[in-house]
């Protein structure tokens, strides 16, 4: 029988975490590609592995969800709930009823609130079909002068 040693499961693990960390840096650089730029690398890279620890102690688990609270975090700011007009992030992400994938829904059904910036989650999900940066923004456009 095969047996994984304490070790060998560590290195695992770091190994897929370092490969999620990678995927949710590609994320950001195709969602927000002029940011990153602005940022750069090296804050980018910390800023998403804070995320991964704030997202958990929210209580949000799954790696699709625990990438959108990132991709939130960049695009707004690592403390965006904290701020007056994000209150209502606030109070999603510190409902405790309420389980890490459900408050990923909660943000995605209230686009209109999150004010001046394309919706991250819609985005993302462009991004997930393939949708090119110009296309992302074309819809973006069309969809802000129809409000």
């Amino acid at each position: 029988m095969l047996q994984i040693r304490k070790e060998q499961m560590e290195v695992l693990e770091a190994y897929a975490l370092q490969q999620f960390e990678t995927k949710v840096f590609g994320s950001i650089a195709r969602l927000f590609p002029e940011k990153l730029e602005q940022v750069g690398r090296e804050k980018t890279e910390l800023l998403i592995k804070a995320g991964i620890l704030k997202a958990s102690r929210y209580g949000i688990k799954s790696r699709k969800d625990i990438e959108q609270f990132i991709c939130l975090m960049f695009d707004r700011g690592h403390d965006f709930e904290t701020g007056r007009e994000m209150s209502w992030c606030r109070n999603i992400l510190e409902d405790r009823q309420l389980p890490g994938d459900a408050k990923s829904w909660r943000f995605a059904e209230t686009p209109g609130r999150v004010p001046n910036r394309r919706f991250v989650y819609r985005a993302t999900a462009m991004v997930r079909r393939g949708m090119s940066t110009a296309a992302r923004q074309s819809d973006c456009q069309r969809r802000q002068t129809a409000r």
